[in-house]
Order: C-alpha cells, then sequence, then structure tokens
C-alpha cells in the first residue's frame, strides 16, 4: 500500500480514501497540463478541472447524503475535536501571546 494512502487514511479515520486519492490524482494532473500549455489553454484546463473537481464533490455528497458540516455536527462529531481543540489552544495562544504563526 502506498504511503500516500496510509497517511490519508490516518487523516480521515477511515478506510476508504479512493475516491480522494482518485481527485487528488486528477488535480495534479490538472496542474501539469495547465502548467505545461499556453496561457489560454492552461485556463481552459484549470476551468475544466474546477468543473470536473465539483463534479465528484457533488457526487460523493450526493452518495453519502450528508450536506457538509454544521456547527452542531463540528461539535458532536468525535473525529472532529482533536482539530478544533487544537485550532482553538493554537488561537488563545496566538491572542495571548501577541504572535502571528501564519503572517
Amino acid at each position: 500500500m502506498p504511503l500516500e494512502m496510509v497517511a490519508l487514511r490516518f487523516l480521515r479515520m477511515h478506510t476508504d480514501v479512493s475516491a480522494d486519492m482518485e481527485e487528488m490524482e486528477t488535480e495534479c494532473r490538472d496542474q501539469a497540463s495547465s502548467s505545461s500549455s499556453s496561457s489560454t489553454a492552461s485556463s481552459a484546463a484549470s476551468a475544466a478541472g474546477k468543473e470536473e473537481t465539483s463534479d465528484l464533490k457533488q457526487s460523493r455528497q450526493e452518495e453519502s447524503g450528508d450536506d457538509g458540516y454544521s456547527m452542531k455536527k463540528l461539535l458532536t462529531t468525535r473525529e472532529l475535536r482533536l482539530p478544533l481543540m487544537i485550532t482553538v489552544v493554537l488561537q488563545i495562544a496566538q491572542q495571548l501571546s501577541g504572535i502571528n504563526a501564519v503572517g
């Protein structure tokens, strides 16, 4: 199993990451084709890539029946607690110290 899939499975906290991998591969192909072609061709490829990505997201959303994340889901989902806590603690630390982590 590729190392990328192992890492993605760990981050997503579920075993089926094939749709995510396909989406990333599509984005890489779109970026490679857009960077090697002329500016008008690259903008057309970029628009096509964005449309394809949008279609993939919409189809995945329809399959899962999920409308995205709501505030209730954010606060009650176990998988989201750790990222939420990390974000809140970092923001509080930045505010209290006066240091911006991302400038």
